[in-house]
């Protein structure tokens, strides 16, 4: 598995802190057992709200010792569940449904990340949807929210992705360096990618994802349904320090863009450009999630369901509890 692990056991008096490439390690004795293991993924401003809750010391306030574990993309992480190495984690919620629906892993969905935050970036030659028709395009993985969101945005514009495009799976890295190269005609990333890919001059912004699918959900926080069966109370904690961070994001903008800065090792404009495509929001968006399977059934990427399993689905995932 390509799982890169960094321990951050916070413990008041007596954690040392590294800033490193991946954010804050804090290191303690390794006696001492955390409360609670997290995922999360490498440098995702999606998920700034954890390196906020971390920087801001709301899960020491809490009386938490969190093991934070570093995945590379959210079915890595999904595999981290599976593997046992997480209970609780940071990751898109495509990927925690895609892995709840196709290998029955039991998470529940307890709080939103964020909202949106993605955009469809083409070269300077492709100024409609309709002009993708037999191009290249370029998305994370098959059935992940970009994915789904080429989709409809094709959809949208009377065409179908899946025979009018040429769909490949590139990471965001890659997706920059092959558009500027002209290997592919476009790609659909999510931020800090976007605003990235526009600071090195690479491509355009054909289509928000506010444009294509306005609110729809992106990165949520879950749980091994297990360890919420066990420790509803560390659940419980992890979340008020969650709420708390995503709070502080909403208020304190500038403050909060020099933690994102700290996060991903990016230059406070491209932070900036891209944290205004990015609305923080801890809502559980159940009708967003409905549109998310509803289009995974129409281009077989789970086996069919009606609406009645649909809503049967998300109302035994979504779990609400922890909202205020």
């Amino acid at each position: 598995m390509c799982v890169e692990r960094r321990t951050k056991l916070v413990l008041a008096g007596i954690a040392a802190i590294i800033i490193g490439a991946a954010g804050v390690a804090i290191i303690v004795p390794p006696m001492l057992r955390p409360d609670v293991r997290i995922g999360f993924l490498t440098r995702d401003l999606h998920q700034l709200a954890l390196r906020v809750a971390l920087d801001k010391g709301y899960f020491l306030e809490e009386g938490l010792r969190v093991e934070l574990v570093e995945f590379q993309s959210g079915p890595l992480e999904m595999t981290g569940f599976l593997g046992g190495l997480i209970d609780m984690g940071y990751v898109g919620a495509a990927p925690a449904l895609l892995s709840h629906i196709k290998t029955g892993l039991e998470i529940r969905l307890l709080a939103g990340a964020n909202l949106e935050g993605s955009a469809i970036v083409v070269d300077t030659g492709i100024n409609t949807t309709l002009e993708m028709k037999g191009k290249t395009i370029a998305t994370p993985a098959e059935g992940n929210v970009q994915d789904i969101l080429l989709a409809l945005a094709c959809e949208q514009a009377g065409l179908n992705y899946q025979q009018n495009l040429t769909v490949l799976y590139l990471s965001p890295t890659l997706m920059i360096q092959q558009l500027q190269g002209g290997q592919i005609n476009g790609f659909v990333a999510w931020e800090p990618h976007i605003a990235n890919s526009q600071s090195q001059g690479v491509g355009k912004i054909l289509n928000t994802s506010h444009e294509i699918w306005p609110y729809h959900p992106c990165c949520v926080v879950v749980s091994q349904l297990s360890f919420l069966q066990v420790r509803p109370d560390i659940v419980g904690k992890v979340i008020r320090a969650h709420l708390r961070a995503t709070e502080f994001i909403r208020t304190h903008q500038s403050d909060a863009v020099d933690v994102a800065v700290a996060w991903t090792g990016l230059p406070q404009a491209v932070i900036e450009a891209a944290m205004a495509r990015v609305p923080f929001n801890e809502s559980l968006v159940v009708e967003g999630y409905r549109t998310y399977v509803t289009e995974l059934v129409k281009y077989a990427y789970v086996p069919s369901m009606n609406t009645t399993q649909i809503d049967a689905l998300l109302a035994n995932i979504v779990d609400t509890r922890f909202l205020p």
